[in-house]
């Protein structure tokens, strides 16, 4: 979804980039199931920032944070105008062209993202050397619609890998990346952070979603240039899906057609409250891509907040 360079992991997705390994169940592998590699939700940062509030108590805001730039994947459309969701980044490696996985800026030093796009098809740590985030890009072939001083690679000075994921499962699928350099929220429209939610019991059950990335138009397909949106629906239920656990939300619709895909893992899925988005998913995995009864899975934003909080204490929120 964004502009970089590509983690050297399992399945190759276009552009040279390479997408996270495939997967059917736990210890099981299939051609069908995968892991996607997006997330979503953001906040916002123009002003004065504050430190992340308790996740069932909701503080007045001194900036605001979730704001998407002004309008304007799998059945969805360009982002527009570029830069419309300035928390989205792509995650890579310095030397490989294009973007391996997604992830959301949540915090001034920390990007959201998921476990599993640090691991090969085998189960196996893949090197942290070399990693960096895309902060500000929009076209990933293309340096026109960059941004002078803004749009840039950013180093990975650390991960953080849930300490409960396990590479052969899908559970606890979330990761934090400490960068190696502040980000500055609040000049710059292009680089902003996504809001998390202030309520850890909301569900969001019935409202619609946009997930965000440069992942695969369809199964097994290429990636963009331009970063995609689209429109999804939180689900009450994820249909056919096996294996899903209260750490996890389905999101998509009933018949297919729309979806996220290889490439998209570890971005944002975000809803709108108000004027601003926040961020109540990270993309996980799914049954292929945008098949009948098959909707995308996402880890569940509210049931880390005590985790995210304890991890990125050193940080500023907006």
């Amino acid at each position: 979804m964004c502009t970089a360079t590509s983690l050297p992991t399992g399945a190759r997705v276009g552009g040279g980039s390479e997408a996270p390994s495939e997967h059917k169940g736990v210890g099981q592998t299939s051609d069908k199931q995968t892991f996607l590699a997006v997330v979503l939700s953001v906040c916002v940062s123009e002003a004065s920032c504050r430190q992340l509030p308790n996740a069932t108590a909701r503080e007045n805001r001194a900036s605001q944070c979730g704001v998407a730039n002004p309008t304007r994947i799998v059945g969805g459309m360009e982002g527009s105008p570029a830069h419309k969701y300035p928390w989205q980044v792509g995650l890579g490696k310095q030397g490989y062209y294009g973007y391996s996985c997604g992830g959301a800026i949540i915090n001034n030093l920390y990007v959201l993202t998921a476990a599993h796009c640090f691991f090969d098809k085998e189960g196996n740590r893949l090197s942290d050397e070399g990693l960096v985030v895309g902060v500000g890009d929009h076209i990933m072939t293309s340096s026109n619609d960059d941004v002078a001083g803004v749009t840039k690679e950013v180093p990975v000075a650390k991960v953080i890998l849930h300490e409960s994921y396990n590479p052969k499962a899908y559970d606890y699928d979330i990761a934090l990346l400490r960068l190696g350099q502040t980000l500055d929220l609040a000049s710059h429209s292009q680089v902003r952070a996504v809001c998390l939610p202030d309520d850890d019991s909301k569900t969001y059950v019935g409202e619609n979603a946009i997930a965000s990335g440069w992942g695969a138009l369809g199964f097994g397909d290429s990636q963009p240039d331009a970063l995609r949106e689209v429109m999804l629906p939180i689900l009450s239920t994820c249909l056919d899906n096996t294996g899903i656990t209260e750490r996890m939300l389905c999101a998509g619709y009933e018949e297919g057609g729309k979806d996220t895909c290889q490439g998209d893992s570890g971005g944002p899925l975000c809803v709108k409250e108000g004027s601003k988005f926040v961020q109540v998913g990270v993309v996980s995995f799914g049954d292929g891509c945008a098949q009948a009864r098959k909707p995308g899975v996402y880890a569940r934003v509210t049931k880390f907040l005590t985790w995210i909080k304890e991890k990125t204490s050193d940080a500023t929120y907006c």
